[in-house]
């Protein structure tokens, strides 16, 4: 048979506060990646505001766009960086943060300072024929190739894609993740 509740029982019952349940972020790397993808986000919000002051619309658009998209980037590398740091170890955590930092970094300013230098926007690889004449040429042309071609974002999104998949084949042994 089954047993009935005491009376009361359901009083006594200790009721876990809201925030109590929220996960935590564990470790100071994996904050600042998140706090750093919140900040992009907010210089995406910010940067809505300067429209006017961009010498290049579409360029404008493009860094407006690459700031929120590389923030809800940076934040979701963030929150499956303790995943990747138990599937690669703890070696992984300061050159995460790095990667993911200068990668996503990278492409936003390249675009904003196309947006307001009235530069037009340069092709993927360019060539010395496509490379701008002077100073701004020589901060344009390197900093998209930080942000994307060169292996930041990459080595970060290869970084975590293998950790996560180590972490899963560690998990689903039955070791136990530290």
């Amino acid at each position: 048979t089954e047993s009935m509740p005491t009376p009361g029982a359901a009083a006594r019952r200790v009721v876990t506060p809201p925030a109590a349940r929220m996960p935590r972020l564990h470790d100071t790397a994996q904050k600042v990646t998140v706090a750093a993808g919140v900040l992009q986000m907010l210089v995406c919000c910010l940067m809505g505001l300067l429209g006017d002051a961009a010498s290049d619309a579409a360029a404008f658009r493009g860094a407006h766009h690459q700031f929120a998209h590389n923030g809800v980037f940076q934040i979701v590398l963030g929150l499956l960086q303790p995943f990747a740091v138990a599937g690669l170890g703890a070696w992984a955590s300061p050159l995460l943060v790095a990667a993911t930092a200068v990668g996503t970094w990278a492409n936003g300013i390249a675009y904003s300072v196309v947006a307001f230098s009235g530069q037009r926007y340069l092709p993927l690889f360019p060539t010395t024929a496509d490379a701008p004449r002077g100073t701004l040429g020589d901060v344009v042309v390197p900093t998209l190739l930080i942000g994307g071609v060169v292996p930041f974002m990459t080595l970060s999104v290869v970084m975590t894609l293998v950790g996560v998949l180590r972490c899963a084949t560690v998990n689903k042994s039955g070791a136990k993740l530290a």
